[in-house]
């Protein structure tokens, strides 16, 4: 009866740790689903800020070369 009673309570332990382990999968997938999409949204962020900066770059010589003229 003792064994049983041990094999059961093993049992339950390694039922709890699977499920600890599916619980702790969703809530990283779930975290990491937002922070993806900032990463990405930061990403496209510095892209299009380069992309101004050289146009006001190119911008201020073509404005330049106008008062120079």
């Amino acid at each position: 009866m003792r064994q049983l009673q041990t094999a059961q309570k093993h049992i339950i332990a390694k039922e709890k740790l699977a499920y600890l382990g599916t619980l702790t999968s969703g809530i990283a997938h779930e975290l990491c689903n937002p922070l993806n999409f900032m990463q990405n949204f930061a990403q496209l962020s510095t892209d299009l800020v380069e992309e101004l900066m050289e146009e006001l770059t190119l911008g201020s010589n073509k404005i330049e070369a106008e008062k120079l003229e």
